[in-house]
């Protein structure tokens, strides 16, 4: 998953790649891609101008968050590091899955 900035040819950083980390949480969590579209274009335009999609109430609060926030369109709302980026879920009463903490690992 490409993050808008990389879509529009921007200079990217750590915050690009967890962009690209949110997208695939969600479709771990849920199954089905972020942003879906009849051509590559649609799903790129998504990308860069849809509000993070909410993966919906089958996935823990503390989850839905974190991927929300990792695919902010600003970088500079994003999580700073990977670091802030799993600390929420973490210091949740829940345990992250096995399948998501193996990507994060």
């Amino acid at each position: 998953y490409a993050s808008p900035e990389q879509i529009r040819g921007q200079t990217t950083d750590v915050r690009s790649d967890l962009y690209s980390c949110g997208a695939v949480f969600h479709e771990l969590f849920t199954g089905r891609p972020p942003y879906q579209g009849e051509s590559s274009f649609d799903v790129m335009t998504a990308h860069c101008h849809h509000p993070p999609p909410d993966p919906g109430a089958d996935v823990p609060e503390p989850w839905r968050g974190a991927i929300r926030k990792a695919m902010e369109k600003d970088p500079a709302h994003r999580p700073q590091s990977a670091a802030a980026f799993v600390a929420a879920p973490h210091r949740s009463r829940r345990q992250w899955p096995a399948t998501a903490a193996a990507c994060v690992a």
